[in-house]
């Protein structure tokens, strides 16, 4: 018996292959949604979270912060954006309210889709924060 059980064990391990998968992107959907990213962004600068969406419909994407000394604002972009986006790519929506401690934005999407939402910090320190997609 203990012998089937290691042989049993060999087979199912060796059927897995070297590599270890990827980490699966994000997904907001009806029913994980919302997904939410926590962060900290460094006075006058910027960073981003990527996005891949499971189904069709609305998608919205919320940025929050407890300072409203603050002024963060929000783009999304293509998930192929590498950069900056207001440098070198095509902005899809954007939010830049100069005062308050939320930004927001929504768009239609289908499955498959990959976005990148920025956090891009005006701020002279740097910024906790999170970022909420929902979808419906």
């Amino acid at each position: 018996m203990r012998v089937m059980l290691l042989a049993l064990a060999l087979v199912t391990i060796s059927g897995c292959g070297g590599a270890s998968p990827a980490a699966p992107s994000p997904s907001p959907s009806p029913s994980n949604s919302p997904l939410t990213f926590a962060g900290s962004v460094n006075a006058s600068g910027y960073t981003s979270h990527a996005i891949t969406v499971s189904g069709s419909g609305t998608m919205t994407v919320t940025l929050t912060w407890q300072s409203s000394l603050a002024d963060l604002d929000l783009y999304l972009t293509d998930q192929s954006c590498s950069a900056y986006p207001l440098l070198s790519c095509t902005v899809l929506e954007q939010s830049t309210a100069p005062t308050g401690s939320s930004e927001s934005v929504s768009r239609s999407v289908n499955a498959g889709q990959t976005f990148k939402a920025w956090v891009d910090s005006y701020a002279t320190a740097s910024t906790p924060y999170t970022v909420s997609v929902t979808f419906r």
